[in-house]
């Protein structure tokens, strides 16, 4: 019989044998009634793989919330407070082309010989989102990728959005009214107010993640693949504050690439967009 092989066979004699029972209702997990598919080496009875006791299951349900209260607090790309602005074309510098989604801001390439020589990386070649933040956390992510100059930040509501001949207001981090990050050829620098730090970047930034938290005064630039901090400002201003974008002038075809606009989308709503979609289909 099944015993008497146990103890025939040396690759079974280490297996521990229970009282064979007839009622093959004891084998089942009197709350869940489903069967007891592992054995207790301690208590060398038959147990389920469930917790069949609900304390423990509320102490992990306990758990679970702490730590997702505590990613809240620590980690900024949080649904609660994600934005996707758009760029506003009327502010565009003239040598700046905005994509028909706004979401896109290119170097246009000028005729040769037209109008004077521009600076390469001049702090005006700036264009300002629609969008601009008075109270509350905002946080928004914009792709790089592989372009060697660019410069991200935001400026405060000092900017008349509707002189577009007043460029100075669109300068970035060369006045105390904005704060920003500028890449040039693998350096990284945070620039405000003229002044410039270098920054140690272990990892080239591709997509740049920034988090404006006004109530504490806080403006932060992250490497939003790795989520970790590349710089914080100390930014305390009563003005509204618009994110501003300039790509940099593209040299000989070197820097070309646009700065993109990342759509960050509530994975709640895309649970929501799947459910809708589902409805319609099983309408058709």
């Amino acid at each position: 019989d099944h015993a008497l092989l146990h103890q025939q066979r040396s690759a079974f004699k280490e297996h521990t044998l229970v009282d064979v029972t007839k009622d093959p209702l004891s084998l089942k997990c009197r709350e869940h009634r489903d069967e007891l598919k592992l054995f207790c080496m301690e208590e060398k009875v038959p147990v389920n793989r469930d917790l069949c006791e609900p304390e423990k299951l509320r102490t992990v349900e306990r758990l679970v919330d702490d730590l997702s209260l505590a990613l809240s607090q620590h980690f900024p790309r949080t649904w609660s407070y994600l934005s996707s602005p758009a760029l506003d074309s009327n502010t565009a510098h003239p040598n700046l082309e905005i994509s028909q989604d706004r979401k896109q801001v290119y170097w246009r390439r000028q005729p040769v010989g037209e109008g004077p020589t521009p600076q390469p990386y001049d702090s005006q070649y700036s264009v300002l989102a629609q969008e601009s933040f008075t109270s509350g956390r905002h946080y928004w992510e914009v792709i790089v990728q592989d372009k060697p100059f660019w410069m991200v930040g935001v400026t405060t509501g000092l900017v008349n959005k509707n002189d577009s001949l007043t460029r100075s207001s669109f300068s970035l981090g060369v006045n105390n009214t904005s704060w920003c990050l500028y890449h040039g050829d693998g350096q990284y620098l945070a620039c405000h107010d003229a002044q410039e730090k270098h920054l140690t970047v272990a990892k080239r930034v591709r997509k740049l993640g920034i988090l404006a938290n006004i109530q504490k005064g806080e403006l932060s630039f992250y490497d939003a693949d790795a989520m970790t901090l590349l710089h914080s400002f100390f930014v305390q201003c009563t003005e509204p504050l618009f994110p501003l974008f300039n790509p940099c002038m593209d040299m000989n075809g070197v820097n070309w690439q646009p700065l993109t606009l990342f759509w960050i989308k509530d994975p709640w709503n895309w649970c929501s967009d799947e459910d809708q979609q589902q409805t319609a289909s099983n309408h058709c």
